[in-house]
């Protein structure tokens, strides 16, 4: 609400800078403003807006110049908030969805662009203070399938993003930080498809970007050879041990001698005269 409040006072000190320079001789135009905080999703009903006289040489774009035009008459011609608005700030049609609209996502993607959902966590998304409205970049990490981490590499993807939602909320005017799942952002096709491949062969993660670095920077990938980490000692060689000595089959001592009594054969085992000499 911070925010808002700060946006109203501007557009207030504009208009009244703007009279006393040209002396009040100037013509003016009436615009509707908002009468209260409008936040995203409301229905815009005639008692949610007013009218003040606004400079026509500063006549915001967009501009409404009758209630009438913002509310229409019936259900199939109402308007509903797509971005929030501050208390005497003037209601543009870029804030509010086009008559019979619903606010949804779909009212807040740029035309050509796509919106797309990257699952992350409380590290991934930067601890939650990522929010609708802030620019992010969107890195790639790739672990090998391997027990060898040396193929590890982070990449830049895509840079300078915007996020037009939070899990399921879109209010660009929120400023409470909390844990998400999801993050959605708006991209160009070829930058959709890269965020779905990228995401079955690695980890997305996010860097939010300073609120007005919107522009790209050179980057590089970075690998585990950078990040400068000594390798593990060589350790020595381990001596094999010696093969045993295959085993001597020692000669028998003993000789068998068979004898036949009565039809039936016994043998015998002696030890031969000479085995038995000393």
């Amino acid at each position: 609400m911070a925010v808002l409040a700060t946006r109203a006072w501007l557009g207030a000190q504009r208009v009244a800078i703007q009279t006393e320079m040209t002396g009040g001789q100037q013509s003016s135009q009436t615009v509707v403003v908002a009468a209260k905080p409008l936040l995203f999703g409301n229905r815009i009903v005639a008692s949610d807006l007013a009218t003040m006289s606004w400079p026509a040489e500063i006549l915001p774009v967009g501009a409404f110049t009758s209630v009438d035009a913002v509310v229409g008459t019936s259900e199939q011609d109402a308007r509903y908030v797509i971005s929030a608005m501050a208390t005497g700030e003037p209601v543009l049609a870029s804030r509010v969805s086009s008559p019979g609209q619903r606010a949804k996502l779909s009212t807040v993607i740029a035309p050509d662009m796509r919106a797309v959902s990257i699952r992350v966590n409380d590290v991934l998304g930067v601890a939650g203070f990522v929010l609708p409205g802030d620019r992010v970049d969107v890195l790639l990490t790739h672990l090998p399938q391997s027990q060898d981490d040396s193929g590890a590499y982070v990449d830049m993807l895509l840079q300078a993003v915007k996020v037009v939602a939070v899990d399921q909320s879109s209010d660009d005017q929120s400023d409470q930080p909390s844990l998400v799942r999801t993050v959605t952002v708006e991209v160009t096709p070829l930058e959709a498809q890269k965020l779905t491949l990228a995401g079955s062969i690695g980890t997305l993660s996010l860097a939010l970007r300073n609120v007005g670095a919107a522009g790209s920077e050179a980057h590089e990938r970075v690998t585990v050879d950078d990040l400068g980490l000594s390798a593990p000692p060589d350790l020595p060689p381990v001596e094999q041990p010696a093969p045993r000595p295959a085993a001597i089959d020692e000669p028998s001592s003993t000789v068998g001698i068979g004898v036949v009594r009565n039809g039936s054969r016994v043998e015998y085992q002696v030890t031969p005269w000479d085995a038995a000499r000393p």
